[in-house]
């Protein structure tokens, strides 16, 4: 018998091959718009970073066994067990340049919860403490397509049904 992954398959995403320069430029003449916290991550040296085929899957925290949600370090944890990575930071804008996720069917922004619809990026804590953005989302309004940074500290706890994107673990070698 075989068990069914808490996941599901997103497919490859190209990530990297081009500087920051060039990834702002591709992001503004597909028409995304992105915020002032992605701004920041956008200037990181880790964008730079990680050429290489990426293959991604999506799951939430009830998904991964947290039916309250939990904590970025709680889902990572989770996603770990399950044979999922975290991808390179530079995985969001790539993924937001290829991909097209559901239309948002809230389009106001609210503080201290995610809004629906988003795609949130599972990457490493940027260096940098509470300076520096966390991580971040896709998510689409009103037919605009945006690259958005959020900030989070470890003890937030995020809904069971927030949707984060990972790295298969069989993939993340070839970065």
């Amino acid at each position: 018998m075989t068990t069914e992954p808490p996941w599901t398959h997103l497919g490859a995403v190209d990530v990297g091959g081009r500087d920051r320069t060039e990834l702002r430029a591709a992001l503004a003449g597909a028409g995304i718009a992105v915020n002032e916290s992605a701004e920041i991550l956008l200037g990181l040296d880790a964008i730079e970073a990680g050429a290489g085929v990426l293959d991604l899957a999506s799951a939430t925290p009830a998904d991964l066994g947290l039916a309250g949600g939990g904590s970025l370090p709680a889902i990572f944890a989770a996603a770990s067990e399950q044979g999922l990575a975290l991808c390179p930071l530079a995985t969001a804008p790539f993924l937001r340049l290829v991909h097209r996720e559901d239309e948002s069917v809230d389009p106001e922004l609210r503080r201290h919860r995610p809004p629906d619809g988003a795609l949130h990026v599972a990457s490493p804590l940027p260096p940098g403490g509470t300076d520096i953005p966390t991580g971040f989302y896709l998510r689409t309004v009103s037919g605009q397509r945006w690259l958005r940074g959020y900030r989070c500290d470890a003890d937030y706890r995020l809904p069971p049904d927030a949707v984060f994107v990972f790295a298969l673990e069989s993939a993340r070698t070839r970065l």
